[in-house]
């Protein structure tokens, strides 16, 4: 409780509590709109990218008030890698699988492996990794192989490409608007945000 007995007095209460509580404000408030981003953004892949996968719709995370992709290499590519190319354009990186292969010599440095229509795809056009894992496991024995065109797999009577090497890096357009939502989301939701955060926290200060 204070009292005020002047308008001297009124400023420098105001300034005090603006200097307390503000900042708290600000930073709740570029948090909740780094939130609002995450989800605008998740909501426009489906119609963005071809057939996203659940890693991709959940590959960014919010950290002290910005959107960020993750990182986590604990499983295939992390979104870091595969989602950028989609926001700026340019080269695929190479696969978990594709450095295996070029580790064995298997496959050139500046190759990529690229299934071809023999090849069964998951929904998302991809190879499942429980059988790309079973292929890397499997080459040279008698149901996988590799030649200088790709690897190979035995069939009942003939033997087909699965995946084709190719000498460039498959390159993405952008796709994937994430500055222009980011910018279109912050401009309507962090005035907002910003009202709510300062009459919560000044709330809760009483």
């Amino acid at each position: 409780m204070f009292t005020v007995t002047g308008a001297a007095d009124l400023v420098r209460v105001l300034n005090q509590a603006a200097s307390r509580q503000l900042p708290r404000a600000i930073a709740r408030a570029e948090n909740l709109t780094a939130w609002n981003v995450r989800a605008k953004v998740m909501e426009v892949m489906p119609g963005r990218l071809n057939a996203p996968t659940p890693a991709a719709l959940k590959g960014m995370f919010v950290d002290g008030g910005r959107v960020a992709f993750r990182n986590d290499t604990a499983r295939g590519v992390p979104p870091d890698k595969f989602l950028q190319p989609q926001v700026f354009g340019g080269p695929r990186p190479h696969k978990k699988s594709e450095v295996v292969l070029i580790r064995r010599g298997i496959m050139g440095a500046n190759q990529y492996a690229v299934p071809t229509s023999n090849a069964k795809l998951d929904r998302y056009g991809n190879i499942r990794r429980a059988l790309m894992n079973k292929i890397l496991a499997g080459l040279g024995g008698p149901k996988y192989f590799a030649s200088t065109l790709g690897i190979w797999e035995r069939r009942a009577r003939e033997s087909v490409l699965i995946l084709a090497f190719v000498d460039s890096a498959p390159n993405y357009r952008k796709r994937l608007p994430f500055f222009q939502v980011a910018e279109r989301v912050a401009a309507t939701r962090y005035p907002v945000n910003l009202r709510r955060a300062w009459h919560e926290i000044y709330e809760r200060s009483r």
